[in-house]
């Protein structure tokens, strides 16, 4: 069966120790999903020195080898990725792998044409409501796909929905902190927005390795955990979006209607 990867860095930690030379060996990049943070911090705690060397995520990697790009200026502005979820649908869930494309396809084409309707009902409705609605989409997947599956619960529409949760969630966010800083402080505002979401990602990431380990079967072990964690916060997603937009909503300049002067002339 497969090593844990506990055991993987005993094995690379051992071999080193008795000096041989340790190649560890990942398709793609080693510090994009591949738990290679894990294995140069378990390294440098035991005093191994060691070297990186980068790669290219298959993320888009794959895509850019069949002519798609993962952003184009007019088309996508952002791209998303899910972790984890691939090797919990085929070792935890059972989904065949070779029926995976089928899914993601059905689920990024449908994404597609909800997020245009989502952009207008944001328009109509505002953003505090389309994030509730994605939010307790989001948190009625999670419930049924991490945290206590049934089998009777068909995977693929399941996943479909998963994905089309996120876009709701997503649209009304990108909206809503677009409408936060004046024009003159935009530029600077998005860019730590940045900033925050990738530090954000990152601590979510290592978490996540903290919580999930490897099963011998491939299993992905601590999945409920995960999932319950991931509900708690996400359920503080509305409340958040209502204070920032009834607050953006106050600083907003009241509009003034025009004042006519007639002019009269008498004689």
């Amino acid at each position: 069966g497969a090593l844990t990867q506990q055991t993987i860095h005993t094995v690379m930690i051992r071999a080193a120790r008795r000096g041989r030379r340790v190649v560890r060996l990942k398709g793609g990049d080693p510090f994009v999903f591949g738990r290679g943070g894990e294995e140069a911090l378990a390294l440098r705690q035991a005093g191994v020195p060691f070297d990186v060397v980068p790669g290219v995520t298959s993320a888009t990697a794959a895509p850019e080898l069949a002519g798609i790009p993962v952003t184009c200026r007019g088309m996508s502005s952002a791209f998303l990725v899910i972790p984890v979820i691939t090797p919990y649908l085929v070792f935890n869930l059972r989904f065949p792998a070779r029926d995976l494309k089928w899914i993601y396809m059905i689920g990024g084409a449908l994404s597609f044409v909800v997020l245009r309707i989502i952009g207008a009902l944001v328009d109509r409705y505002g953003s505090t409501r389309l994030a509730t609605l994605g939010t307790a989409m989001f948190l009625l997947v999670s419930w049924l796909s991490f945290v206590s599956y049934d089998v009777r619960v068909p995977i693929t529409p399941l996943f479909v929905l998963f994905m089309v949760g996120m876009n709701f969630r997503m649209a009304p966010y990108q909206t809503l902190i677009s409408k936060v800083p004046v024009p003159q402080e935009r530029a600077s505002f998005m860019s730590l927005m940045s900033a925050i979401q990738h530090l954000s990602t990152s601590a979510g990431a290592v978490f996540s390795s903290v919580v999930l380990s490897t099963g011998e079967d491939g299993t992905l072990v601590g999945m409920p955990a995960l999932g319950i964690l991931a509900m708690a916060v996400a359920a503080l997603v509305p409340p958040l979006f209502w204070l920032v937009e009834r607050r953006v909503a106050r600083a907003a300049p009241m509009p003034t209607a025009p004042v006519v002067v007639e002019a009269s002339s008498t004689g």
